[in-house]
């Protein structure tokens, strides 16, 4: 896919981040990009299975003991609301432009248990969730092949044309990560996977990107970290127009809310229909975090929070340099 001559801005719909590049300028903090063809679900490169374990972030347990645990919290878990946050809770569309130039496969097929976990492993379907989605650049939107999406110790690599399936046990908590070579690191909030889960098009920043981001925020330090966020309104509060963020421990962070999907210094709270509401930095590194959201008339979503089959406990982590976590939050 060759990029217009002329600069210009297009907004993805996907949890991507800010990007300019020398011949266009691309804004996208949001909720889920969209793309498809007809290839097949692999683990692996060459669509192939690939080992793997899963560990319960908060006891370290094994999977068996993990879910067990799970089913056990299982009953106590709030319903969800139908609103869509789709960075990763299932919500994601498929079904736009993604560009596969030079991936050499056009097969066809479904998603299936076969193509996710690890042969020798047992896998009850009835105490897991499947997450399928595609990986792509958020500047060029071509998709990127072995990148690979962690959940614990649990993992799969993009195939040729940016597809993955990872099936993990239902209720355990993990903080799932999207790396790749020369690529920043994608970090999620603490959560848990309870249904199966199409994400759609999940974009990754270049490093040339994240240099990009850097240079958008004033008083950027790459030794803390940073947390980009979306509020989302739902049940009895129309929506988030309004909303202020805080993150504990504040320490040195600095705040930056986003205006027509670039983060703007100068903002002072959260406009409605951004696909990303704000990006938190200079955080504290190797440290639990929790997020706060106040608006008017409205009330912050008690953590665990359940969403579209995705629930979450609120607690957040991030890391120094090429790495940016993001979190979603809900007034109601």
């Amino acid at each position: 896919m060759q990029l217009a001559s002329k600069p210009k801005r297009r907004r993805l719909l996907a949890f991507g981040w800010l990007v300019v590049a020398p011949s266009c300028a691309v804004a996208c903090f949001a909720a889920a990009c969209s793309g498809t063809d007809g290839a097949r679900v692999g683990n692996t490169s060459d669509g192939g299975p690939r080992d793997g374990t899963f560990t319960d972030t908060r006891t370290d347990a094994p999977a068996d003991a993990a879910k067990d645990a799970a089913e056990d919290a299982a009953d106590a878990r709030p319903d969800g609301d139908a609103q869509s946050d789709a960075a990763f809770d299932g919500g994601g569309d498929d079904s736009g432009d993604a560009s596969t130039e030079d991936s050499g496969n056009d097969g066809g097929g479904d998603a299936s248990a076969e193509d996710a976990g690890s042969p020798d492993a047992e896998v009850d379907a009835a105490t897991t969730a499947l997450l399928t989605g595609r990986v792509v650049d958020v500047t060029s939107r071509r998709v990127v092949e072995g990148a690979t999406i962690a959940a614990g110790s649990l993992t799969a690599v993009t195939d040729v044309v940016g597809r993955f399936a990872l099936r993990v046990p239902t209720g355990v908590y993990a903080r799932p990560t999207v790396t790749k070579a020369d690529y920043s690191e994608r970090l999620y909030e603490e959560l848990a996977v309870n249904v199966d889960a199409d994400q759609g098009q999940i974009p990754i920043l270049s490093l040339e990107g994240q240099t990009a981001l850097r240079s958008a925020l004033p008083g950027y330090d790459a030794s803390l970290g940073a947390v980009a966020v979306r509020v989302l309104a739902r049940g009895t509060c129309t929506n988030e127009d309004g909303a202020t963020l805080t993150i504990s421990p504040a320490g040195a962070s600095r705040i930056a809310y986003f205006r027509d999907g670039v983060p703007n210094a100068s903002a002072t709270n959260v406009r409605a229909g951004q696909e990303t509401s704000a990006i938190i930095y200079n955080v504290a590194v190797s440290t639990t975090l929790s997020l706060a959201v106040a608006r008017d008339g409205c009330t912050m979503a008690r953590y665990p929070t359940t969403n579209n089959g995705i629930t979450r406990t609120g607690n957040i982590q991030t890391r120094a340099g090429n790495s940016i976590t993001t979190a979603t939050t809900f007034v109601e």
